[in-house]
């Protein structure tokens, strides 16, 4: 048997919608490699750690979510807004959203 975390202790989690804004299609692995790049870039290695982010593969039109836990939310906002090139193209990745739950943001944004 497990050890069994109660719910108090465990570390709480934000789903954040964003959108790519761009003249051509991009890809998910593309995106996904690029954020978590740009992430490390401003917040090095430990803070990637820290934020436990995960972008999840919810991918439809160009939006997608990514999961990180909730006191680093401004980070990822700010870290997003300063993402410029996707695969050498120019693009704006923009947060629609925050949402306590999965569900809730795949309804509300995707």
């Amino acid at each position: 048997m497990g050890l069994k975390l109660l719910p108090s202790l465990k570390e709480k989690k934000r789903y954040v919608a964003y959108e790519v804004i761009s003249d051509n299609k991009v890809n998910y692995t593309d995106t996904k490699d690029s954020i978590i790049e740009n992430y490390k870039k401003y917040f090095g290695i430990i803070g990637l750690a820290k934020a436990d982010l995960m972008v999840l593969e919810d991918w439809k039109n160009q939006k997608g979510i990514i999961k990180v836990n909730n006191k680093h939310t401004d980070e990822l906002k700010m870290s997003l807004g300063l993402t410029k090139k996707i695969n050498n193209q120019n693009v704006i990745l923009r947060c629609l959203g925050i949402s306590g739950m999965i569900n809730k943001a795949r309804k509300r944004y995707l």
